[in-house]
């Protein structure tokens, strides 16, 4: 099972599973859009969010299945209750909140291996590589949502040294490009050559009174 987004479906197929793994993984199919409305079972009622709707049958006679979050969450379980051997999330950032639907589905469907690829695990605080990891790996690596805060949040109020201690700490547990890690980051200079050489400025801009007050809120 593949689910990204949409607008990476082309992708997917031409680039990667007809390219590399044709002989290996045929046939693909999308469920999505038209092709989705094939494998739907007839008179179900749309408005039960338990009931299976789709021929389940049917999807498991091919190798890879190709969807996105919107139809994952919208067919969570039927989905749910196929034993996929591979799961892969790519734009993984879409689950990296715990509590909207597609983060909820990701997680609630079963599978052998998980992966996900995304280019911003971090984008609004830590909590969002917890979600990710408690999607893909869940269980003693980060602990629970509450035991993940105790170790590891840190706030703006939060000490700089102390929060350089919880970061490091952090990136050792899930060993970051550790040949034993969980956790590999590519650069754009690893796959593309001849760029040119990264220049960061840095600016401190001070906030308003009236930003302060919403930051703080």
């Amino acid at each position: 099972l593949i689910v990204c987004t949409k607008i990476l479906f082309d992708g997917w197929m031409e680039n990667h599973i007809q390219k590399y793994f044709h002989h290996l993984f045929t046939p693909a199919i999308r469920l999505h859009g038209t092709d989705l409305r094939r494998f739907l079972k007839p008179d179900t009622n749309k408005n039960d969010p338990f009931e299976v709707k789709l021929k389940l049958d049917e999807i498991c006679q091919h190798r890879i299945v190709l969807t996105n979050y919107d139809t994952l969450s919208n067919y969570q379980m039927s989905l749910a209750l196929i034993d996929w051997s591979i799961i892969i999330f790519d734009e993984a950032q879409k689950i990296k909140e715990p509590g909207t639907s597609a983060s909820k589905a990701a997680k609630a469907i079963k599978g052998r291996f998980k992966i996900a690829s995304t280019g911003t695990p971090v984008e609004n605080h830590l909590g969002n590589i917890f979600s990710l990891f408690n999607t893909v790996y869940p269980g003693p690596l980060l602990g629970s949502a509450k035991e993940f805060r105790e170790s590891y949040n840190v706030s703006p109020e939060t000490p700089r040294d102390e929060q350089a201690k919880k970061l490091d700490s952090l990136r050792k547990r899930i060993g970051v490009n550790e040949l034993s890690g969980y956790l590999i980051r590519r650069n754009k200079e690893d796959g593309l050559q001849g760029l040119p050489t990264k220049t960061s400025e840095v600016h401190f801009c001070a906030l308003s009174e009236k930003q302060e007050k919403i930051y703080d809120s």
